[in-house]
């Protein structure tokens, strides 16, 4: 997101259900974005893995172009050594919902 304004943005996001990865890919997609210096930085066979695990699906791109995105690329990028999750960005918070699941 990006704020015209001489002063800070704050949004708030509720999303229900969580999804197959719910808080999990917040932390990695934040966590990551920390470590890249910015989320638009993250690799993007990275992202495609997030996203995939996550399921969230790439709009706005031609129909083919869409399916290469979530079909071809997260199994190349897995080969690679991408994850959809990383411990280092694993909240006790997510562990304790994930085990009561």
């Amino acid at each position: 997101m990006w704020c015209a304004g001489d002063h800070p943005m704050k949004v708030r996001v509720t999303l229900t259900p969580a999804g197959r990865m719910g808080e999990t890919f917040f932390e990695n997609l934040a966590g990551l974005g920390a470590t890249y210096g910015d989320v638009s930085k993250i690799h993007t066979l990275q992202m495609m893995v997030l996203f995939e695990e996550a399921g969230v699906k790439i709009e706005g791109v031609p129909g083919v172009v869409s399916w290469a995105l979530s079909n071809v690329l997260p199994p190349i990028a897995r080969s690679l050594g991408y994850q959809a999750a990383y411990s280092e960005y694993h909240s006790a918070a997510a562990a304790t919902a994930q085990l009561n699941t």
